[in-house]
Formats: structure tokens, C-alpha cells, sequence
């Protein structure tokens, strides 16, 4: 028998190699191909690289490896080796997980190696990449059939980013497995381009962390009539291209902005088995969405376990941890925090969990000096909120989510008005009525001056007014109850600022007024100004001047008796488009129209209902035209 390393040995190993390669070569191109099939829905940008090692190669290797590797050909496990090379590390996150269910790699299997093998160490620059031992199965794999030649061959997958990859292909080939040793200097400038090339990794994971958080919901906000426009012209186009995975998401993200958790399901449902983990989860929402009511049922397991997918696939996937959370509310609420407390620590700026973490630190016993000591958290997971705001996305979470933070900074007026603004851009009702049931929790453990319960009150009025569900308790004024045509009254400036303005508005208002059908029912200093004597002589006497708990039993007595058609918000003075009583307004569909010189266009562009405000000229006869 040859002795290992030998001449004889070397000659019997690449002659045995030789008569199976065929079998390697038939792994490799079925690989090519399956794997560009697999992982592409996951990782669009995938490259697949896939090879049978060369004889020259394992001859090679076989002779380096000769003192503990008597049978190289069944013990070498990367004859047949695939290369995947994706974007980012959440890519190769994902990509990893999706190759360990189709090959049934069992967790131990993966090693992410580093120099010769072992895991970089935390100031060590170097090669980088996933590595999965697997078997070919028998039967098919993405669709393709497995050669018989490919059945049961062992291969090496390689998961890798391009970073990665460009360092790896240059350094990596000519280092470790290159034939001479290369001066230090060489290899310290080598090291500090792995260390560069991980600085650009670490910053693409970031930007594809938030791009793909704005890309969650639809991109841009669209009014409820642009929304279903786009969808119909959307889903008609996805009829003639059914597999088109980037389509289906746009329109499953406007159907989900329009409540249509049916057509959600029905655009996701071709996705279940193979779909990228952001669809998977979005059907798994969609499940649970339309089957709430009936939790023990196979529907809504099914869509539970689409989330657990999700999350499995894409462990950084917030929106798919607090969704499967938020089953299990009312249900399991230690395994609901739980599941929050995941979502939390893969976002601790994300509104979404934070907020929810918090609630259920309130539900389980937790005080308010623990919500003080989170108060820097509560701030940065604010300005994330108010950045998409600005930007338009998320719509109307972004804005929801502001005002139970404002309401956990004890800001009450601010909550107040985000919530006024989730309300004019809300589609459909579910988001408002979610954000209404957070402020039941909220209302039970926060003080009575937070203004949970004023916020409460706002959007059970705005589900009447906008969707037509019907109050479930309202607050009611003391005294008679006016029936129409009504108009409320808000003075926006104090007259250090703009006396001249407001007493000249306030005197055609009243003037209009006179000689109308229309009857003042109280004066609203808006943002708490105080009235001057000189303006208030301008009214009738014994007008109510008002509070905002107080204009908001107003507004449920005319929403209550259906007026609001007959009456009219008219407001007095520059900067009045700001005041909190104007937004209520809006929010609550009543009209709003502003007397002033010239109305703040940079102030009505700043507020989503702003286009909504009318200006009004300093004219008697215009004023009375405007009024119920």
C-alpha cells in the first residue's frame, strides 16, 4: 500500500477523483442554478458562483492535507462547492437561513471562518463568510430535477457579501492558499483593506436597515382616492405578471393602507411557500387580521406561524416580531412582552415596539419613574417617528405612534395634535381604532391631566365622523345642546403680535355674523392666549370663551346630531393655522376658514390638513358667504 504523501498515493487519489468528478461537476451546475432560484426572491442581487474542484486543485490540496486525510476523496466535503455572494450581512442572514431549511442543516454545521478556519476576534481583520456543509438530496431542488450523478453528493455552500467577496477573491486566494510568504507590509495593508471593506458592510447593513424600514408601508402618502387608483392600476398589471415579487408588495402595501386584508392575502398567498420573508410576514398579518375573531382556528395558527417564519428568516424584522406580539395579546401577555421585548432589541429607536414594551411594562405592574428613566429613549424613537413624518411614509403610523410618545413624555398637547394628524391621513379605520385601544391601557395607568382621555375622545370622534362607527362613549356638555347652523370662534395672536390684524378680522367676522343665520357658540384662545379686553368687547356679550376638553364635548354634540355640515370652524389672525383647536377641526371634518391679511403658506404646507384650511379676505361679504 502507497504511504500517505507518496508519488503512488498522490497518482491513486487523482485518478479516483477523476472517474467521479462527472458526479461533482453535475452537483455544481445543478447548484448554479437552484440556488439562483432560491435565494433570488430573498436577495435580488444575488450572484451565484458554483464549481467541481479541479484535479490539479484537490491534487493540491490532497498533498497538503495528506498527514491526516488518507481518503481524500470522501473526506474532502468541497468537491463540489456553490458560492453565494449577496448585498449585505442581513442578506447573508437571510439567505443563510433560507439554505438551512431547504438542506436541513442542522445549526452546529455553520462556521463563519476567519484567516485559516477560526472566527476573527474582535481586533482581527480578515477573511469573512458563511460556510454549509450539505448533501444534494433526491428529487427536485427549486423546481429543478436532481440527477441521478447528484444524488447524495456532498457540497460546500459559501454565503458571503460582495465586500467580502472582493477580498476574499483577491487576498484571500493569494494569501492563504498562495505559494509564497508575503512581506509583513504587504500583509498589514491587506488587513487594513479587510478592515475598510467591513466599515463598507457595517454601513450598507445600516442604510439597508433604513431604507428598508421606510419601504415597510407604500413609499409616499396618497390620498384615499390616489390609493385606490394606484392599486386598481397596480393589481391589473400584477394579473399579467403574477410572480413579480416587487409588485406584489407594492400592491399588498396599498391594500394593507386600505384595510383590504382580503386582497392582502389573496396578492400574497403564490409567496407562502418561497416568498421573500417581508411577504411571508405580511401574509401571516393578513391571516391574523382577518381571522382574529376566532383565534384557536387553523387560519389564524397559519398566520402565526407565517410570522414565526418571518422572524426566523430575518431575525431583525421588527415589524414581524410585534405583529406575531400582538397576537398574543389578551391572550398570553407574558409571551407578548416577550415577543416585544425581541422586536425592542432589534430596534430600540423603532416607535412600534418601544411603545409597546413600555405598555406592557405599565400592564405588569411598572410605575411612571420608570417611563422617566426612559425619557432619552422616548426622544430619539420621537424624532425617528417625525423624520418619517416629513418624509410622508408610514403614514398614519408615523404620526399615531408621535402622539402615544408624547403621551409617555407627559406632553399632552403635542400627543393631541399627532394624533389629530393620524387621523386626517388615516385610510381606513383599523389603524385608528389599534391606536385607540393603546390608549385605553395608556388612559388606566397615566395620570388624568396626560391627555390620553382627551385623545381617546379625539379618535373615537374621528372613527364616527370619517368611517361610520359608531361611538362607543362620548362625553357630554352641561346645559342645552344648539342645533345649527353654528360657528366656533379662535383667536390666534395676542395683540402685542398682530393686534391690528385680529381686531380688523374679528370686526368683519362679527359683522358678517349680524346680518347672517349663523350663532356664535364660543370664543377658543387658541394655544392658550389670553384674550385682551379690547378684543373681547367685539362680541356678543355672554359668548363662552373655551378649552379644548371643553370644543371637544362641542364637536361630539354637533357630530351626535348630525350637523356638521351646518357649522364651521372660522379662525382670526397670522398663525392660527397652528392652533391645536383648528387641527381638531380638520381632523373631525368640520370646515375651517381663516381671516387674515395673508395665511402662513409654509405653516398650512407644515400640517397634513392644512390644504384644507380656507383663506378668508378681510370682506364682510366673503365671511358670510364661508358661514353655515
Amino acid at each position: 500500500m502507497a504511504s500517505l504523501g507518496s508519488p503512488e498515493w498522490l497518482g491513486e487519489q487523482v485518478r479516483g477523483y477523476a472517474a467521479a468528478r462527472s458526479h461533482y461537476a453535475a452537483g455544481a451546475d445543478l447548484l448554479r442554478t437552484a440556488l439562483a432560484i432560491l435565494c433570488r426572491p430573498v436577495a435580488p442581487s444575488v450572484q451565484v458562483q458554483a464549481r467541481a474542484k479541479t484535479l490539479a486543485s484537490f491534487g493540491e490540496k490532497a498533498l497538503r492535507a495528506a498527514p491526516s486525510t488518507p481518503d481524500p476523496i470522501h473526506e474532502f466535503g468541497d468537491l463540489c462547492a456553490a458560492r453565494v455572494i449577496v448585498g449585505t450581512r442581513n442578506d447573508v442572514d437571510t439567505v443563510t437561513q433560507l439554505l438551512r431549511r431547504t438542506f436541513r442543516v442542522p445549526e452546529g454545521t455553520t462556521v463563519t471562518t476567519g484567516g485559516a478556519g477560526g472566527a476573527l476576534g474582535p481586533i482581527t481583520f480578515g477573511y469573512r463568510s458563511v460556510h454549509l456543509a450539505v448533501s444534494i438530496p433526491m428529487g427536485a431542488l427549486a423546481g429543478i430535477p436532481v440527477p441521478v450523478e447528484a444524488i447524495g453528493i456532498r457540497a460546500e455552500l459559501q454565503v458571503r457579501t460582495v465586500a467580502e467577496h472582493a477580498w476574499a477573491d483577491f487576498a484571500h486566494e493569494r494569501t492563504y492558499k498562495g505559494q509564497v510568504r508575503l512581506p509583513p507590509e504587504w500583509v498589514r495593508e491587506l488587513t487594513g483593506l479587510a478592515a475598510s471593506l467591513e466599515a463598507v458592510d457595517s454601513a450598507l447593513q445600516r442604510l439597508d436597515r433604513q431604507i428598508r424600514d421606510f419601504r415597510t408601508n407604500f413609499p409616499a402618502y396618497l390620498s384615499v382616492d390616489e390609493t385606490e387608483k394606484e392599486l386598481a392600476d397596480l393589481s391589473a398589471l400584477l394579473s399579467l405578471v403574477p410572480d413579480e415579487a416587487n409588485l406584489a408588495r407594492r400592491v399588498a402595501g396599498l391594500a394593507k393602507t386600505l384595510d383590504q386584508w382580503g386582497k392582502v392575502e389573496a396578492v400574497l398567498e403564490p409567496f407562502a411557500e418561497t416568498g421573500p420573508p417581508d411577504l411571508i410576514r405580511d401574509l401571516g398579518t393578513a391571516l391574523c387580521q382577518l381571522h382574529s375573531h376566532e383565534k384557536t382556528g387553523l387560519a389564524f395558527e397559519r398566520g402565526r406561524a407565517m410570522l414565526r417564519r418571518a422572524t426566523e428568516a430575518d431575525p431583525t424584522d421588527t415589524d414581524a416580531w410585534a405583529t406575531l406580539a400582538g397576537t398574543y395579546k389578551g391572550e398570553n401577555e407574558e409571551l407578548s412582552a416577550e415577543l416585544y421585548g425581541r422586536a425592542f432589541l432589534a430596534a430600540p429607536d423603532d416607535s412600534y415596539p418601544l411603545g409597546n414594551v413600555l405598555e406592557s411594562y405599565l400592564l405588569t405592574g411598572g410605575d411612571l419613574r420608570g417611563l422617566r428613566l426612559m425619557e432619552p429613549l422616548l426622544r430619539t424613537a420621537l424624532r425617528r417617528c417625525q423624520r418619517r413624518a416629513a418624509l410622508e411614509v408610514d403614514l398614519p403610523w408615523s404620526y399615531l405612534d408621535q402622539g402615544r410618545l408624547h403621551l409617555l413624555l407627559a406632553e399632552g398637547d403635542a400627543a393631541l395634535d399627532a394624533y389629530c394628524a393620524g387621523a386626517v391621513v388615516a385610510a381606513a379605520a383599523f389603524p385608528l381604532l389599534t391606536s385607540r385601544h393603546s390608549l385605553d391601557v395608556l388612559q388606566s395607568h397615566l395620570p388624568d391631566q396626560s391627555g390620553a382621555g382627551r385623545a381617546r375622545v379625539l379618535l373615537t370622534l374621528a372613527l364616527f365622523a370619517r368611517f361610520g362607527i359608531e361611538p362607543d362613549h362620548l362625553p357630554t356638555r352641561d346645559g342645552p345642546v344648539r342645533q345649527g347652523p353654528l360657528t366656533v370662534v379662535v383667536i390666534g395672536a395676542s395683540p402685542a403680535v398682530g393686534e391690528s390684524v385680529v381686531r380688523e378680522g374679528v370686526r368683519a367676522l362679527v359683522a358678517a355674523l349680524k346680518g347672517g343665520t349663523s350663532q356664535m357658540v364660543c370664543i377658543i384662545n387658541a394655544d392658550r392666549v389670553a384674550l385682551a379686553p379690547a378684543e373681547l368687547e367685539l362680541f356678543p356679550p355672554n359668548v363662552p370663551v373655551l378649552g379644548t376638553a371643553a370644543l371637544l364635548e362641542l364637536f361630539a354634540d354637533i357630530l351626535r346630531l348630525g350637523i356638521a355640515g351646518q357649522a364651521a370652524v372660522v379662525a382670526v389672525g397670522p398663525d392660527v393655522v397652528n392652533a391645536l383647536s383648528v387641527r381638531l377641526a380638520i381632523a373631525l371634518g368640520v370646515r375651517v376658514g381663516v381671516i387674515t391679511r395673508k395665511l402662513a403658506d409654509k405653516a398650512v404646507a407644515a400640517w397634513p390638513g392644512g390644504d384644507q384650511i380656507l383663506s378668508l379676505p378681510l370682506d364682510t361679504d366673503a365671511i358670510r358667504a364661508f358661514l353655515p
